[in-house]
């Protein structure tokens, strides 16, 4: 059994793509590639990156160390797979309740912090805080005069805030700790 680094950081192929998605809003580090070349594979898991995949050709390759093959075809299914394998439940649970402001977003045995919703879902990018004035003709009218505050991504310059989906993806989130085992 391969022994996995203690920050997650992940990297996933076009047969996950979604679920890629999935890993960023829960706040790791997760590289998109849709066709991975062995070179860029090998930098990737050199770096200590987990591979995810559902394409068994690919995940076993020579060299291929740190490789989740996945078999679910939902994302959800797939996240939740994850989650198990990497004994990750009871760190996003934490991390669910640090974002809705009912604990630390550390646990005593979390090896690395999770903080939902603080990476970019397009780019992967940490999100930076910006005031309410940087954005004002970059947001609807009505999200900027109902929201406070606002995330902007570095990178692709996408602006975030916490709208009613805050919530419908928190919810997302606790049902699948809970059918993680």
């Amino acid at each position: 059994m391969t022994i996995f680094p203690k920050a997650f950081q992940f990297v996933t192929d076009l047969t996950v793509g979604k679920t890629a998605k999935w890993l960023r809003i829960l706040g790791f580090d997760t590289l998109f590639v849709r066709h991975p070349d062995e070179k860029f594979l090998s930098a990737c898991l050199t770096d200590g990156r987990i591979f995810i995949t559902r394409d068994s050709k690919v995940a076993c390759r020579r060299g291929m160390t740190n490789t989740l093959l996945l078999d679910a075809d939902s994302p959800i299914a797939q996240l939740t797979d994850i989650l198990n394998r990497l004994r990750l439940q009871a760190h996003v649970r934490v991390a669910v309740r640090a974002t809705l402001g009912e604990g630390s977003t550390r646990s005593q045995s979390s090896p690395t912090p999770i903080k939902l919703l603080s990476r970019c879902i397009r780019c992967n990018e940490p999100l930076v805080v910006v005031s309410r004035s940087e954005i004002v003709d970059e947001v609807p009218d009505f999200t900027w005069s109902t929201q406070s505050r606002f995330r902007r991504c570095p990178k692709c310059l996408r602006v975030y805030w916490e709208g009613t989906h805050k919530e419908q993806i928190l919810e997302k989130i606790r049902k699948i700790c809970n059918e993680a085992t």
